[in-house]
């Protein structure tokens, strides 16, 4: 048996479906409650209440739950089965590093365009690192000497480009 409501544009319908931008949509879940969840109901709204708990002794769920506010759980029954963790992928490196022989000379250091990591670091001397175009002393993420940065995330893609006003320096470069 169907009950009679009144959907949203105040057309009567049933309660197995809505009203909803022209279509009658599925508005319901049939649920087997004791007697105290429906004590609660009635209760609840013969007082006009809004923010009601129902008990119910089991409530099997077979799709999708939307939690508005917040939802607690008292106890979990015990779950058995098996879970399958495969190792993570690790990432192969290629090494860069190098010395700067020619002060003041912009070079590519790494010609590759992609990668989904990038380490750069300055162990003695100083240099300027751009990425996407040729370095200058005024366009490059300066480095100095024990200084150093790995992109892990939102790693930027294009050539590595540096360069350093001190002959001698020393860097590493590593992308993966």
């Amino acid at each position: 048996m169907a009950l009679a409501i009144l959907d949203g544009t105040q057309t009567a319908t049933t309660l197995s479906t809505i009203l909803s931008s022209g279509q009658h949509i599925t508005a319901h879940t049939v649920v087997s409650l004791g007697a105290q969840a429906i004590t609660d109901i009635l209760n609840a709204t013969s007082a006009g209440l809004t923010n009601t708990q129902l008990r119910a002794s089991v409530v099997t769920i077979g799709g999708t739950v939307t939690v508005g506010n917040s939802l607690t759980i008292g106890s979990l029954p015990a779950i058995s089965g098996t879970v399958t963790v495969s190792a993570l992928p690790r990432p192969t490196w290629t090494n860069y590093s190098g010395t700067v022989t020619t002060a003041s000379t912009a070079v590519t250091a790494i010609s590759t365009t992609t990668r989904s990591y990038l380490l750069a670091q300055v162990t003695t001397g100083q240099m300027f690192l751009n990425i996407g175009a040729t370095a200058t002393t005024l366009n490059g993420i300066y480095f100095s000497a024990g200084q150093g940065f790995a992109w892990e995330t939102s790693v930027p893609q294009g050539i590595v480009s540096i360069i350093s006003t001190v002959t001698g320096t020393n860097y590493v470069l590593k992308e993966g």
